[in-house]
């Protein structure tokens, strides 16, 4: 089976905001309440690292109300939109910014689940550019952004179509469809587990880099049997993230010496020397593998044992002794993903 990937979890961290009153020239709007961050707070966050990821609490304002104009809502729409254009390149790209001070954090937001209409597909009215002036698509394409998780709690041509558009246009970067888990509950609506079944199944075929469930509640309480599904079927294996080869493609160097030992009980020691990555402020991590057949296939999911071990030993205690494995390799994967060739232990 080839190695398949999900999303890491990320921590999301909401920065402070103040009220700020943006001019606008055109029409006769004087003033729109937009949000801006303040440098301090999102420095004090940037300088902990106690996240993974910082999206803001809000970074629009409503339009103003009363009767508008064409021209005057044209001219609101494009100042919500530039709030949110500023408050984002101001996190990624400006000198203050996140990816100056950290390169390798991960900048994500969650929009609404269709950009806008498709040539062939309307959005009914509710769309993420013309109803609530988010732009993931252009910040996926300037860079601004890393991944999206755009809330996709729609089926047939509501879904396919526009989650197609989000890939086709996402700058190489990820794409993490939220799926609407919540309708398979009677009480929320009438889907089935077979439309969750295809969404997932399109999700993988278009190389897309995961997906979410929303909401966590009917997932735990396995409504319509989902729970057991994506484990005995969709998540059966361990998944590393995805790499995100636009922040670095360089792959840290192998471990090296791997020592294979066996202990009391059962148990299986290894060690080996460390690996090294070309940004010397991160150490790399590393993914343990294990299995009957030598080498070990590190691209098989289901060989991994366990990953993000931050030492260079590890000792290997089977569930069931008498599956255990006789073979292992280690690999290095630093901040971005990206994993290191494999060192295999002796034969």
């Amino acid at each position: 089976m080839k190695k398949l990937y999900l999303p890491a979890l990320l921590l999301l961290v909401f920065c402070s905001c103040t009220n700020n009153q943006e001019t606008v020239d055109k029409g006769k709007i004087n003033s729109v309440e937009t949000r801006s961050v303040e440098v301090k707070s999102v420095r004090d966050y940037i300088e902990s690292d106690e996240f993974i990821s910082i999206i803001p609490d809000e970074y629009y304002a409503l339009r103003q109300k009363g009767k508008m104009s064409e021209e005057e809502i044209k001219a609101a729409d494009y100042q919500m939109k530039a709030a949110a254009y500023r408050f984002y390149k101001h996190c990624t790209m400006d000198d203050k910014g996140v990816k100056a001070m950290k390169p390798w954090v991960k900048v994500s937001t969650c929009p609404v689940g269709k950009y806008r209409d498709t040539s062939r597909y309307s959005s009914r009215g509710w769309n993420a550019f013309y109803t609530v002036y988010q732009d993931p698509q252009g910040w996926l394409g300037e860079g601004i952004q890393d991944q999206i998780y755009p809330m996709m709690y729609f089926q047939g041509n509501s879904f396919y179509p526009f989650a197609l558009d989000w890939q086709e246009q996402s700058n190489g970067r990820q794409v993490i469809p939220g799926l609407g888990i919540y309708f398979l509950h009677p009480d929320e609506g009438k889907w089935t587990r077979d439309e969750v079944d295809r969404q997932i199944n399109f999700i993988r075929n278009q190389k897309m880099a995961g997906e979410g469930h929303y909401r966590v509640k009917y997932l735990m309480d396995n409504t319509q049997g989902i729970y057991d599904e994506l484990i005995e079927n969709f998540y059966a294996y361990p998944a590393l993230q995805p790499p995100m080869t636009w922040l670095d493609n360089v792959p840290p160097s192998a471990p090296s010496a791997l020592k294979v030992t066996s202990i009391d009980n059962g148990y299986t020691e290894l060690n080996w020397q460390p690996a090294t990555d070309n940004d010397q402020r991160n150490k790399p991590m590393y993914v343990i593998y294990a299995s009957n057949e030598y080498p070990v296939d590190t691209k098989k999911a289901e060989n991994i044992v366990a990953q993000s071990i931050r030492e260079t030993s590890y000792i290997y205690a089977p569930i069931q002794p008498w599956n255990a494995k006789k073979y292992f390799a280690v690999t290095a994967i630093d901040r971005c993903g990206n994993e290191s060739a494999p060192i295999n232990g002796d034969k």
